[in-house]
């Protein structure tokens, strides 16, 4: 494991450091934060960019160094193994390039450049996640890029940390909060209804090389699977069949990704997602897996991300019937949120989302509660006590 640090001019005594690791343990950094800074603001951006980037519906992170001369790393000698994309000139997503863990972002503000790079970690995988006085290191402060999902501010309003919700971002005087219930305009409607009306949905990458499309549930292709199965896995018919859709906030899906949140939808895989063009990552003849990195975070436990922008992609494990995988959300952000959501998938908030009592962020984890499920309790959430022993030593 190679540690990357950085401490600055701070006296011991006067600051913590704040590391984030990636789950295989490769790429480690460490900055020296002063006390007085915590709890350090966290930004949740909801823009399609990160969206595509990280493959979950959103990415948190935390500025922790500059701007300012001193740099976790030179960008043009980046640590060896460890992968950067750039959208933009001016922002750079780092990730271990041998399980796909998003740990770092790079940017430098436009219009001032000379003052150096703003380092923020990535908020899922940042330790401690209190200070020895027992402040939080970090709180969510601001969402950004709300309306850019078109999901009406749903997917927001299910973390009720009670930050304000920008239509846009960063923060100016000319941003007004999106209120909680606020529509997409008609045109936007528009495309929500083409969308959730269509026969196919795409599932993208930030930098364009994973290029597939989701199909509906075809009920003839499923009826080798168990009956009960079935009935979780997919509803309704034709036109109007949906695939289940849920969040997750378990330790292994935070630590592979480093957000707190993941979301998926499940179906089974080789019969359901296919290319989308000659072009893109993978061919109509062969298995959607194919070129993407595969990381076995767990035996018989097989995680895929992008190995260009770190987009995470598939889960799939080997003791699942009919190849049934999850989907990472976040790679349909090229179609309006809403569409996915209303259209295409259906949420079992009588069960709330998997492992919510595992949840690292406490505090977090309940306020999503509040949004998403708010007629279940933490004890009705709490995982059952036969899947406890199960997961005792799970770190998949």
């Amino acid at each position: 494991m190679a540690t990357q640090s950085r401490h600055g001019k701070v006296a011991d005594e006067e600051a913590l450091e704040v590391s984030v690791q990636c789950h295989c343990k490769r790429q480690c950094f460490a900055v020296r934060v002063p006390l007085a800074r915590f709890p350090l603001p966290a930004e949740i951006c909801h823009c399609k960019d990160c969206r595509l980037a990280s493959g979950n519906l959103q990415m948190d992170t935390c500025d922790v160094l500059g701007p300012s001369d001193v740099d976790l790393f030179d960008l043009a000698h980046p640590p060896a193994g460890l992968g950067g994309h750039s959208a933009s000139e001016h922002l750079t997503r780092w990730f271990c390039q041998h399980c796909g863990t998003h740990l770092v972002q790079s940017f430098r503000k436009p219009g001032q450049e000379s003052l150096g790079l703003i380092w923020s970690f990535a908020r899922g995988v940042m330790n401690p996640v209190a200070t020895p006085d027992g402040r939080p290191t970090s709180k969510v402060t601001v969402h950004h890029y709300v309306n850019y999902a078109l999901d009406g501010g749903m997917t927001a309003t299910f973390m009720q940390d009670g930050a304000p919700r920008y239509k846009n971002g960063p923060p100016s005087s000319d941003l007004v909060a999106a209120h909680p219930s606020e529509l997409p305009s008609e045109k936007d409607l528009a495309l929500v209804r083409e969308w959730s009306a269509s026969d196919s949905l795409p599932v993208r990458c930030l930098c364009g090389n994973v290029d597939l499309v989701l199909k509906r549930p075809s009920f003839a292709s499923l009826d080798s699977l168990p009956d009960k199965t079935k009935a979780r896995l997919a509803r309704g018919q034709d036109a109007g069949a949906r695939w289940k859709f849920n969040f997750c906030l378990c330790n292994s899906c935070r630590v592979a990704s480093g957000q707190d949140l993941s979301a998926f939808v499940f179906c089974p895989l080789t019969t359901h997602v296919f290319c989308a063009s000659e072009d893109s990552i993978d061919n109509k003849s062969q298995d959607p897996r194919t070129g993407l990195s595969r990381y076995d975070s767990y035996p018989e436990v097989h995680r895929y991300f992008c190995p260009t922008c770190g987009c995470k992609v598939f889960f799939c494990a080997d003791d699942r019937p009919g190849d049934i995988c999850d989907i990472f959300a976040g790679t349909f952000a090229s179609t309006p949120l809403l569409s996915l959501l209303n259209g295409w998938t259906f949420q079992q908030t009588e069960e709330g989302p998997g492992y919510w009592d595992f949840a690292r962020d406490k505090h977090f984890a309940e306020s999503f509660r509040r949004g998403y499920c708010p007629n279940l309790t933490a004890e009705d959430l709490k995982t059952p006590d036969n899947v406890l022993k199960l997961a005792a030593d799970y770190n998949g």
